[in-house]
């Protein structure tokens, strides 16, 4: 499938999103959105007190469009960086060639 978002995988964890997942070749990645950061704010609003659901519905949107996420990695002050928003296509099975005749999905 496909949708317009930012690239990465999100948990709620203790009142903030943390990422799981950047997806490479992405709007995420390309803004520099780490494995590991935690999202604090999403266009102003705090992600503390709403559903993982919620938060995940502020980081969709039309693509194109930027949404400015406030974002925390370790123990470094919080910062914004804007993410455009794209198109992402989805694949339902990742997989990787092992050897000349081997797929590892």
């Amino acid at each position: 499938g496909n949708f317009g978002g930012i690239g990465a995988e999100v948990i709620l964890d203790r009142g903030t999103l943390l990422v799981r997942r950047v997806l490479a070749d992405t709007p995420a990645a390309r803004a520099g959105l780490q494995n590991g950061d935690r999202i604090l704010m999403i266009d102003g609003t705090p992600v503390a007190g709403n559903s993982l659901d919620e938060s995940v519905s502020l980081l969709r949107g039309k693509p194109g469009t930027e949404v400015t996420v406030s974002m925390k990695r370790g123990e470094q002050a919080p910062t914004d960086i804007i993410i455009a928003r794209a198109i992402l296509e989805i694949s339902p099975v990742e997989g990787r060639l092992i050897g000349d005749d081997t797929v590892y999905l």
